[in-house]
């Protein structure tokens, strides 16, 4: 992650100020939203713009290719939220907590990793390539084994990851800088 974070600078976002500082009860909506329009988090077009109203779907779609993750759009949007960080990385956690276990595994956190900054990478405008293995051994670094990941554990990570700390600043700056430059 460090490695895409470093050549990352402030940034415009490309989504809408509609997209931005969603709050926490919102994100929860549209994510239910979410999965009463589509058994898979595969979205179209039209699926997009009826669940969020905006027509900021191509900032997602970067291949062109007609179909977007809702889970890259959520764990971006959440970056982006009007929320503390603690509740922000609830939000990752229960959204990546598939078996609904209140855990989720290394393999679940590596995912939620590399979605999350491929998301934020592409809301700011980044078109950079991500590597996966970026994001998954910066996890794997601090969870050396398969185990599972409750909420406290997911935090403490966060907490103590240079990488995440990073790319919250990145968010951050660009979050700041628009609200400054709109006053």
């Amino acid at each position: 992650m460090g490695g895409v974070l470093n050549n990352m600078t402030y940034q415009k976002p490309l989504i809408s100020p509609a997209l931005q500082r969603l709050s926490i009860p919102k994100l929860r909506e549209l994510h239910t939203k979410m999965i009463n329009l589509s058994m898979s988090f595969a979205m179209t077009y039209e699926e997009f713009k009826e669940i969020f109203n905006e027509s900021d779907f191509n900032v997602w779609d970067t291949d062109s290719n007609g179909v977007i993750e809702g889970l890259e759009v959520l764990a971006g949007l959440v970056l982006f939220a009007d929320a503390c960080p603690d509740d922000k990385v609830q939000f990752l956690f229960n959204l990546f907590d598939f078996n609904r276990e209140d855990a989720i595994s290394r393999t679940d956190l590596q995912l939620l990793a590399y979605v999350t900054l491929t998301s934020v990478c592409k809301i700011l405008g980044y078109s950079r390539d991500i590597n996966i293995q970026e994001p998954s051994q910066t996890v794997a670094n601090y969870f050396h084994s398969n185990v599972k990941i409750n909420f406290s554990a997911l935090l403490e990570f966060c907490l103590h990851s240079q990488q995440v700390t990073q790319l919250l600043t990145v968010v951050n700056s660009s979050i700041n800088n628009r609200s400054q430059s709109h006053s």
